[in-house]
């Protein structure tokens, strides 16, 4: 079963894209590789172009679609409803809702279907009811007006423009292609950003993606390549070298960087007492003095900072 997605100028990209991705991908359906692949569909073969500034060529024209292979009907907003080249869709749709299948509308397309009359016996919502009485002129549905984000009345769904995640919610619903655990934690997990819900999205969902079984100890591996040993485990955490001992570049770079950082400090000036003090306290003349270490000795040495040794 197809979803069947129309295109025209200045279609509002954004307004599909969260269903869309979901059906067409099918990434968290209940059922593991079933999709919902998404089809374009014209009033004729001809290239569109978004308000976003894409290029679409439709996949069809509205006169080759055929409801018995499409698992819904969605008319996403557009400033070009209006034009007379688009009635055959809104035929197409009052087609699709007699024979069951589901259609769904957003933003302008809800004031084409409005014109059409679709909405005069029907729950539905749009952008704002007062707009919707303007702008098309044949409206008979005041009534039935539901001032929500979405609207749903059998296979109608309808939805304001400024809701596409609830319209995709609604869709998804409908269409009833994830489990109602997984439709609820895609949800929060939209609205919300947080990670407890995408992790309850994962355990949602039969197979998750980017997630691999892992062999038992009755399973053969698939190849025979040796698994590399493994560093030790200290305190939970793996013992690893730091970058700087096995990437020359990493120490070269510390250096010059220390180098920097010791130009641009302002050093105290030294204790009159000892003239090798630095950074404020007493240099340790005994411990200069034992020291056997060349004046330039660094890297954990102690570094003669100009206190001679005595004869």
């Amino acid at each position: 079963m197809n979803t069947y997605l129309y295109v025209l100028d200045t279609l509002a990209d954004w307004e599909p894209g969260f269903v869309t991705a979901e059906l067409n991908s099918g990434r968290y359906f209940a059922e593991p590789g079933a999709t919902r692949p998404v089809l374009t569909v014209g009033a004729t073969r001809a290239p569109v172009r978004t308000m976003g500034g894409l290029t679409l060529v439709p996949d069809l024209t509205v006169d080759e679609v055929d409801p018995a292979t499409a698992a819904i009907l969605i008319l996403p907003g557009a400033t070009t409803w209006s034009a007379p080249e688009h009635r055959p869709v809104l035929d197409l749709a009052a087609r699709f809702l007699t024979e069951g299948v589901p259609v769904a509308a957003i933003c302008g397309a809800t004031i084409a279907l409005a014109e059409s009359g679709l909405l005069d016996t029907r729950k539905h919502t749009s952008n704002d009811p007062h707009a919707l009485a303007a702008l098309a002129p044949s409206y008979q549905g005041t009534e039935h007006y539901v001032p929500a984000p979405v609207a749903t009345d059998g296979d109608l769904i309808t939805a304001s423009g400024l809701a596409p995640l609830e319209f995709a919610h609604a869709i998804l619903r409908k269409l009833d292609v994830l489990t109602p655990d997984a439709l609820t934690a895609w949800h929060n997990l939209n609205t919300t950003r947080t990670a407890e819900h995408y992790f309850a999205l994962m355990a949602a969902i039969p197979n998750p993606p980017n997630q691999h079984t892992t062999p038992t100890s009755t399973q053969q591996k698939p190849d025979s390549t040796p698994t590399p040993e493994r560093p030790p485990v200290l305190n939970g955490t793996e013992e690893r070298a730091h970058p700087c001992q096995t990437e020359p570049r990493l120490a070269h770079r510390a250096m010059r960087w220390r180098k920097k950082q010791e130009q641009q400090t302002p050093h105290p000036k030294p204790h009159p007492a000892l003239p090798g003090a630095r950074w404020g306290g007493a240099a340790n003349p005994t411990l200069c003095q034992a020291s056997k270490r060349p004046p330039s000795a660094r890297w954990g040495g102690v570094v003669s900072l100009g206190v001679k040794e005595d004869p």
